[in-house]
Formats: structure tokens, sequence, C-alpha cells
């Protein structure tokens, strides 16, 4: 399933490619069709069609709302970087080249914790420089890079997701948090450290309802989790499509 949606994000839908794939300019929109339902290993990444568009949403729930250790970043960075550039220079792909605009490149999970340690953030630049060098004298395609993009990408608990702003009550505050809905279940991330807090499989869900504010459910156990949101009739619709799926090829 495909929505269109227009998005003026921080990060554009279409900045992972270069100005040669001669996107239309559209001003701070872009118009784009957004898969919303993602199934692993149901993909033919042989269509460059249907690469790039899982490509360019993979990259962009990778540096907005994925948490990754430090080493799998930097190979994901260099990936992405050998796929907007098309071949890596030495002349030009030298330190200096990514300073103002890393943020394009490293995930928010990491810019939020080291964003402002400028030895930190020198060493991620020459570590992904250094790593697309040895990309490119592999001799790779960049439709090899965005499949191997895509495929450690859905290695992460979170691929896949779409995600909706909530919040909890605890102790009479307020806490912000994300919602991931994927093929797995339900996923709770810190909104503020993009640190995931806590999964839910669908196994340990016996029952959710929802309302124009909230959205609940119950787990094993009989703990009871009730989230604020204005979404749930949405993420109900995502729980049932997951659900229905899984229920249906059952073993």
């Amino acid at each position: 399933l495909v929505k269109a949606y227009t998005t003026p994000d921080r990060l554009d839908f279409y900045n992972v490619f270069s100005e040669r794939d001669n996107v239309a300019d559209l001003g701070p929109y872009r118009l784009a069709f957004y898969r919303v339902i993602s199934l692993k290993g149901k993909d033919d990444l042989s269509d460059p069609k249907l690469l790039m568009v899982e490509y360019s949403q993979t990259v962009r729930a990778n540096l907005m709302f994925f948490e990754y250790e430090e080493k799998d970043a930097i190979e994901l960075a260099a990936l992405q970087l050998k796929v907007k550039e098309g071949t890596i220079s030495s002349v030009t792909h030298t330190r200096g080249f990514l300073s103002e605009n890393l943020h394009e490149y490293m995930p928010d999970s990491q810019l939020m914790r080291y964003g402002d340690n400028t030895e930190v953030t020198n060493q991620w630049e020459a570590d992904i420089l250094n790593r697309a060098a040895d990309i490119e004298s592999s001799k790779k395609s960049v439709n090899e890079c965005m499949e191997e993009y895509i495929k450690k990408s859905q290695e992460n608990v979170l691929y896949g997701c779409t995600f909706f702003e909530v919040s909890m009550i605890r102790e009479e505050q307020d806490y912000a948090y994300i919602l991931g809905v994927n093929s797995t279940g339900l996923h709770v991330i810190d909104r503020k450290t993009r640190a995931l807090v806590v999964s839910f499989p669908y196994v340990s869900i016996m029952r959710w309802s929802r309302s124009s504010k909230k959205f609940n459910f119950t787990t094993q156990g009989e703990n009871h989790w009730t989230m604020l949101t204005k979404q749930g009739e949405e993420i109900n619709k995502f729980m049932g499509i997951y659900v229905r799926f899984l229920l249906d090829n059952k073993d």
C-alpha cells in the first residue's frame, strides 16, 4: 500500500539522490509515494522503481527514527554517500566535504548524543569518507549500494515502521514518545533521544482499543498501556492489517 503525501520535513524526501536525478524543484515540498505497509522479504528489489522508493524511504526512517551502533551508522552513511554522489573521488571527497551536511548521513540518535562534539563528528566524517572510498574500489554499482543499504536496514527491529507521536502520563508527568508499528509489533521510542524503550511483539498483545484521544493495549500479565494520541484510529488500522496478515500466513 502506498499513499501520496507532501513533506516539509527537515530531511527532504529526495535529498538522498543528487541533482543528476533531475527531480523537479517544488520548493520546500515534494510530492512522493510513501509505502505504509512493509513486509520483510516480500520486496522485489530487482525492480529499479521499487528499489528507489524503498531506498529513499528507508534512508528517511533511518536518519529520523532508528537507533544504530556507531559502526553500523558509518557503514550506512558510506553507502548513502556513494548512492548520492555516484562516484567517490579522492580529489573531491576529502575532509570537509561533509562538514556542513553530516546530519543528512548520520542518524538523529547519534547526533543528539555527540553532535556538539567536534572531535567525534570529525572522526565520523573521516570514517564515512574512508569507507565510501573502499566501496568505490569494490566497483559496486549505485543500485547494488541501495540494495545493500536496504538489506542492512532490515536487520533493525524498527524496519518498515509507520511512526506516530504519542505521550504517556506517569506520576502526573507527561512523557513524549514515538510509537512505531510494523510487521513484528509495537515499538516505543523516546522522542528526545530516539532510543528504543521497549518492543511488544504481536504475540504478547492480548487486546487493544482506541478512541479519539487515546490508544490502549494490554500485554501478557495484564499490563495495561495507555497512550495519548489523536491517531488512535490510524494505529488500529495498521495493527489490524499486520495481525490479519500474520494470521492468514500462519504455518
